[in-house]
């Protein structure tokens, strides 16, 4: 199955990116070049990751979401995740790759954790 991504750049360096279909070993290596957009924004911060259309997951595609964490991380940001489908929420889970407070049901919640995570960075927090 082929995969979607959609990437829409938001305030003080916050991006959405909205996965449907398939991230695989098919389709892992194109949702990594997608994100060059992001990772070309020297204030990209924050990664609302949307997978209620997101139906699979390989290990790959694990691998590349592994990368975007690690690399919004390293910047002082945070990324989560808001929809995943219980399938997905449930390999999520297997391999403990996101910590619970990073993935959420509603954007409302999400857009919650991100918008305190860019004020504290604002006000000069960590």
């Amino acid at each position: 199955m082929p995969l979607t991504t959609q990437i829409t750049k938001g305030d003080a360096g916050g991006y959405k990116v909205k996965l449907t279909g398939s991230l695989d070993s098919d389709t892992s290596g194109e949702f990594d070049r997608r994100m060059i957009e992001v990772w070309a924004d020297p204030k990209a911060r924050t990664i609302r990751l949307d997978l209620s259309d997101l139906t699979f997951i390989s290990s790959l595609g694990l691998g590349s979401l592994a990368k975007v964490k690690k690399g919004i991380q390293d910047r002082g940001g945070a990324m989560v995740t808001v929809g995943a489908q219980p399938q997905i929420a449930k390999v999520f889970s297997v391999v403990k790759m996101l910590p619970k407070e990073t993935i959420f049901v509603s954007h409302k919640e999400a857009d919650e954790y991100l918008a305190a995570i860019q004020k504290n960075v604002l006000e000069g927090g960590a």
